[in-house]
């Protein structure tokens, strides 16, 4: 007994200690390690005076549960395994290692949570600099993960990864592109087939472009900037990306002290090296792209026309050849810039702007290219220049003549030039530049008569009834004549009174293009009057037809076919067999009686086929004038061709759109046509009310009501109200009394045709002029 009492009592301690322990060794830890929202803040003492903070602006939160020392910074969902489901690829900063970690979490349909899989360590550092996402690159309908950055050491750092399961069926991430280069790296998506994104067929793999500096001049000669330029193309026999095609770019060679002196080792006297304003050396089109380095104030503006973007300096890391920065939109923050800056000579630089990863990228952008610094020149004389006497003296005698008898008018700040194969109308203005006074034009019509800028001078000085028009080209320094010969414009004469068919009246004229086959027909149309407008005022109110056809063989068949605008069917026909009308009259009535539209272009084909069987066709427009009417005391103007947005009353185009930090991506506004088509048909309008300065003008808007309901009514109305003064408004600005003009919105209330057929609602809705007395 007295032994086993403390065996009881050793036994009882054991179970006492046993019970300690185990609360403490099996206790559950109830504070979850949880992911945080850190906003990285990238420092860089070289990068200017002033700091600037970044945050994308986003709430990221993990699915996976995160280990202690680890912060998250970003996040992207993707479907990396392949099972339909969208999984997580956290990015992730841990206390342990400088470089951004990437850490996949797959999504487990079965459970509905995320299992933790793979670990990826990259080389980046700053996540100012790094970007992930996912995109089909093979063009397998498989999405890859891809991710971009700046190492420390400035390069360029671009790697491909595909997911996979192995026989186990474990998942594994596995790399088909591994690029790295102290140049630009960029994956160039080209456009895949529709077939393509029916998921019908696979696509074309987008192949990457690697840019690096030839290794050979590294050593020898420090002054010559050469490049290789290497593609890497998708081997689906190597399972990766494999390089085949390497290309030498040669660069300039730069004086060793000039180079000294721009490059000595820090990112501020680079910068200082960019400070001002430089435009693009090529451009399309007529207009420059600037881009303006404020290093001082950690600034990037581009500017294009009208538009001006501006963008906050960021990380620069300079290299061999240049420098390499990236920056981030003031308006919209998650908009970034990378830009590799490349010396081309002391004062020309090449630029290559690459956007966000997530963007679809071309091998160049519209930004990339030469650029050279502007330098203001000062004007070299004061005063009244001679050029100015030119133009007032083609506004004072207002019609010339050019050489191939196209008759120019000019009244105010508007030009018609008319002829025999052209007809076109616009507005001009003057600029002074270095000294000297431009005349520039701005067309209304898609082929214009005119270049944009001239510099005109008389032929002699005693000679002022000829004025030759020399085409110039703006630069930023001034500008510089073109090597085309002058534009010769003399004092028109008006034609006899015996003298028909008079050139002012041609509308337009058109031939055939010469055919594959020399025995097929030729054929040319001329139209007259210029302005047909058949309204019933007796003038212009029937269309003059000019069809002529010279055939080999004996003519079999011809027809001249007017189409309606909206549906391309059959307007109005004239036709016959062997004989053919060289003057058809047409009267603007469609074979039921309608009358065309006001301000509207009909497109015609005119055919003929002879006995042979050989056929020609010569296609065109006839075009519509304003039509006033008439109707007592009354005069009413249709316009039915003025195009809105849809829902809107304005003009903006989709560019203008996407200027707006609240842009959503997805309305869409008037293309460059339909805007041009608008300014043309307006500024008709807007010439013939200045006729009628008597009358008292109401816009009426009209629309339709598709559902007939009250509430649709209301909107509509509403619509057609706004769409009116809009109108209203612009007209004001191009000089039409304000006092004389009143905006007005119908609604539904007064249809153009009861149709319901949806070829016919455009019809409806339309802007109509009332002027009263």
């Amino acid at each position: 007994m007295k032994r086993l009492i403390p065996v009881i009592f050793v036994l009882a301690g054991a179970a006492l200690a046993l019970l300690f322990f185990s609360r403490n060794l099996f206790v559950v830890d109830k504070s979850i390690s949880r992911a945080k929202v850190v906003v990285p803040i990238v420092g860089n003492p070289e990068s200017g005076p002033k700091s600037s903070d970044y945050s994308d602006g986003l709430e990221h939160t993990s699915f996976i549960q995160l280990s202690n020392g680890e912060t998250l910074v970003g996040t992207l969902e993707m479907d990396i395994d392949g099972d339909g489901a969208d999984d997580q690829i956290n990015m992730v900063k841990t206390t342990s290692s400088p470089y951004i970690v990437l850490i996949v979490g797959l999504y487990d349909s079965k459970t509905g949570t995320y299992t933790r899989s793979n670990y990826l360590a990259t080389q980046i550092t700053q996540m100012k600099t790094f970007a992930c996402t996912s995109m089909d690159v093979i063009g397998n309908h498989k999405n890859s993960l891809v991710y971009q950055g700046v190492t420390d050491s400035g390069n360029v750092v671009l790697k491909i990864y595909e997911g996979t399961r192995n026989k186990k069926g474990e998942f594994l991430l596995r790399p088909i592109g591994d690029f790295e280069a102290d140049g630009t790296i960029f994956i160039q998506q080209t456009p895949r087939p529709e077939s393509y994104e029916l998921s019908q067929s696979r696509g074309e793999s987008f192949p990457v472009w690697v840019y690096t500096s030839d290794q050979k001049n590294l050593g020898s000669d420090s002054s010559q900037l050469d490049q290789i330029q290497t593609m890497y193309e998708w081997s689906e026999e190597e399972g990766a990306y494999i390089a085949t095609r390497t290309l030498r770019v040669s660069g300039n060679r730069v004086a060793a002290k000039e180079l000294a002196r721009i490059q000595d080792g820090t990112v501020a006297t680079f910068g200082k090296f960019l400070e001002g304003l430089w435009y693009k050396t090529e451009n399309t089109g007529s207009k420059i792209r600037y881009i303006s380095f404020d290093y001082a104030n950690s600034e990037i503006i581009f500017e294009y026309e009208d538009s001006e973007e501006v963008y906050s300096w960021l990380k620069s890391t300079l290299r061999r050849n240049g420098i390499y920065f990236s920056a981030v939109n003031k308006s919209i923050e998650n908009l970034q810039r990378r830009f590799d800056i490349s010396l081309v000579s002391t004062d020309e630089i090449k630029i290559k702007l690459q956007d966000d990863v997530r963007m679809l990228i071309n091998e160049s952008t519209q930004w990339d290219g030469n650029y050279k610094k502007f330098t203001a020149r000062e004007p070299e004389r004061a005063g009244a220049s001679p050029q100015a006497e030119c133009i007032a003296r083609l506004i004072e005698q207002e019609n010339w003549e050019t050489n191939d008898h196209t008759i120019l008018k000019f009244t105010d700040a508007n030009y018609v030039a008319n002829g025999k194969s052209s007809y076109d109308s616009g507005r001009f203005t003057t600029n002074e530049i270095t000294g000297s006074t431009l005349i520039q034009f701005r067309s209304a019509h898609e082929l214009p008569f005119f270049k944009e800028n001239y510099l005109p001078s008389f032929q002699s000085e005693k000679d002022r009834d000829t004025i030759l028009l020399n085409p110039v080209v703006i630069s930023p320094e001034g500008f510089y004549k073109e090597q085309n010969a002058p534009l010769v414009l003399k004092k028109y004469t008006p034609p006899k009174e015996d003298e028909v068919a008079k050139v002012e009246e041609i509308q337009s004229f058109v031939q055939s293009e010469a055919p594959q086959n020399s025995k097929e027909p030729k054929l040319s149309v001329g139209i007259s009057p210029q302005y047909f407008s058949p309204d019933g005022d007796g003038e212009y109110d029937d269309l003059t037809i000019m069809v002529k056809a010279e055939c080999d063989s004996p003519m079999s068949a011809w027809s001249f076919t007017v189409e309606d605008p909206a549906t391309l069917k059959p307007f109005w026909i004239a036709k016959g067999t062997d004989k053919l009308q060289e003057k058809i009259i047409w009267n603007g009535k469609s074979a039921r009686g309608e009358v065309v539209q006001s301000a509207t272009d009909y497109p015609y084909e005119f055919t003929v086929t002879d006995s042979n069987n050989l056929s020609s066709t010569v296609k065109g427009f006839v075009k519509v004038d304003v039509l006033v009417v008439r109707d007592g005391e009354r005069v009413k103007i249709q316009v039915p061709s003025i195009t809105f947005r849809s829902d809107a009353a304005d003009f903006k185009t989709t560019e203008e759109l996407m200027q707006n930090p609240n842009y959503d991506g997805k309305t869409k506004g008037l293309d460059q046509k339909t805007l041009e088509n608008n300014v043309k048909v307006l500024g008709r309008i807007s010439e013939i009310l200045k006729k009628f300065r008597d009358y008292n003008v109401q816009i009426e808007g009209n629309a339709n009501n598709l559902s007939g309901t009250q509430a649709e009514e209301d909107e509509v109305k509403l619509l057609s109200e706004q769409r009116a003064q809009y109108v209203r408004d612009w007209l004001v600005k191009d000089g039409v009394t304000a006092a004389n003009l009143k905006a007005v919105g119908n609604g539904s209330k007064n249809p153009a045709t009861l149709s319901t057929a949806l070829e016919d609602r455009w019809k409806n809705r339309r802007v109509e002029f009332i002027l009263k007395k």
